[in-house]
């Protein structure tokens, strides 16, 4: 039986630190440069093809965290203080969903984690990884890779919650803005507190998540307009929203409109629908 869930954002810790404290066998392995390429180097390929038990590289990069696993992964260092101090104990009652960017490099990374804590026996709650659409490729892909991980966390997040389950978040991991925004959607979504790995002190520290929620007008808005999606005229939006309460320059300041366009965010409209059906917002 789970007690607790800790939903874990993995970035490439395992992959650089290996780089660092094993430099020689990183060159003869040929990964080398790897803590550091883009998302588009032809090299992010061979990663995600590398990223199965069957590999030498894989072997190597477990083997590695398996010796040291808190040196190892900035990950595994936050989760494994984290559990000791809350005392989330035996491991078969914590629950372990990991998602990675969708990069090559840090699909590798978090399957070493995952299968690290899966050989610990913490309850793994999902077969593999899951990979975000989006995250971590571009600038274009970033709203996208915000909806993919509504679809793929926040709303894992709202039906733990609908069952009692407690749920942490690490965002030790990952990229910072996307981390931003998982913490703002997992408080919404009823998760319990966040914590990461401080990089001035390197110690485990505990964010609060208060009960948030969004204005009801928006929301009531959004929840009648036939798409919510769509792109209006200037006036158009101006006038919807002067209906009902609302400033569009004031949205538009707190980023839930697009700059220049009459439009709704995407990834807003869809958050806010996803925690209306999920009883978050009620």
């Amino acid at each position: 039986m789970v007690s607790w869930i800790h939903v874990i954002s993995a970035g490439t810790s395992v992959l650089r630190n290996f780089i660092r404290d094993r430099a020689e066998r990183a060159r003869e392995l040929g990964i080398s440069e790897w803590g550091s390429i883009g998302f588009d180097h032809p090299d992010q390929a061979k990663a995600q093809a590398l990223a199965t038990r069957s590999s030498q590289v894989f072997r190597d990069l477990y083997e590695y965290v398996s010796s040291r696993p808190q040196r190892a992964s900035a990950e595994l260092n936050a989760f494994l203080k984290a559990v000791s101090l809350f005392n989330h104990s035996p491991p078969s009652e914590v629950g372990i969903y990991l998602f990675s960017s969708d990069t090559g490099t840090g699909y590798l990374s978090a399957s070493i984690v995952f299968e690290f804590l899966r050989s610990q026996g913490y309850r793994m709650l999902s077969d593999d990884p899951i990979r975000i659409k989006g995250l971590g490729r571009n600038l274009l892909s970033f709203e996208d890779s915000l909806i993919d991980l509504i679809e793929k966390v926040v709303i894992k997040i709202l039906e733990w919650n609908s069952k009692g389950y407690k749920v942490y978040l690490n965002l030790t991991g990952g990229f910072k803005p996307e981390s931003a925004y998982l913490l703002l959607a997992g408080a919404l979504a009823g998760a319990r507190r966040a914590y990461y790995i401080h990089e001035l002190f390197e110690d485990v520290v505990f964010i609060p998540l208060p009960k948030l929620t969004i204005d009801q007008k928006l929301t009531k808005l959004i929840e009648k307009l036939p798409n919510p999606y769509q792109t209006f005229s200037e006036l158009e939006l101006e006038e919807i929203l002067r209906d009902e309460g609302l400033d569009l320059i004031e949205l538009r300041d707190r980023g839930l409109v697009y700059e220049g366009v009459p439009a709704f965010r995407k990834y807003v409209v869809r958050l806010v629908m996803e925690l209306m059906k999920g009883g978050g917002l009620r």
